[in-house]
Order: C-alpha cells, then structure tokens, then sequence
C-alpha cells in the first residue's frame, strides 16, 4: 500500500470563506451607514413636525425615530465588535505539527526516500 502525501503550503490554500466574510461584513456597513445617514435627516423632519405641530402622535414618532436610530448605530459598533472577534480567532498561519497515520514500514519508506532525494 502506498502513501503520498501532499502538504499545501497555507498562502496556497483558498481563502473564499474569510472574503466573503468580509465582503459581507462591509456591505452591511455600507447599509448600515446609509441607514443612519438617511435616518439622522428623517429625525430632523419628524423633530421639525412635532415642534411646529405639538401633537402628541409627532412626538411618538420622534421617540421611535430616536429609538431606530440608536439601535441601528449599536448594530453598527456590534458589527465592528463581531469583525474584530472573526480576525482574532484566526488560527496560526503556520503549521507546525503534522500527523501522518500509517504503518511503521510505510513510514520508513517514506523518510527512506526523502533521505535519498537530498
């Protein structure tokens, strides 16, 4: 029985699941600042009703405006804090142990012919 092994070095290895994380991750930035941009001139106009106005349904749309707003800028910092957290549990970009299951001649067969081809 005959074992090859075919060791990968890690910049060979594709990276498509950590790019589409980030991609995804700066298009929900992206979304996320528009949200708070349009929603930052929505709450002047709502401000602007409620104050000209006086109603007390005005100023409940003011205080869910108020509200939408803050949870949207928490989603925002969250997604930094989340991002952050993907980067740093990014596993060592070098492998420093191998396993290699076999048995002991195919492992002497093995090191035997890396010990030939230097």
């Amino acid at each position: 029985m005959s074992v090859e092994l075919t060791i990968i070095p890690p910049s060979e290895l594709p990276d498509t699941a950590e790019k589409q994380v980030a991609d995804d991750a700066e298009l929900v930035r992206k979304n996320l600042h528009s949200i708070v941009k349009q929603g930052h001139s929505a709450l002047e106009q709502i401000w602007e009703v409620a104050d000209q106005s006086g109603m007390p349904e005005a100023y409940e749309a003011l205080a869910s405006m108020i509200k939408t707003m803050t949870a949207a800028n928490r989603e925002l910092m969250n997604l930094h804090k989340s991002k952050k957290a993907l980067s740093a549990t990014k596993g060592p970009s070098k492998v420093q142990n191998n396993l290699v299951v076999c048995s002991t001649t195919e492992l002497q067969k093995m090191l035997d012919s890396i010990g030939e081809k230097k």
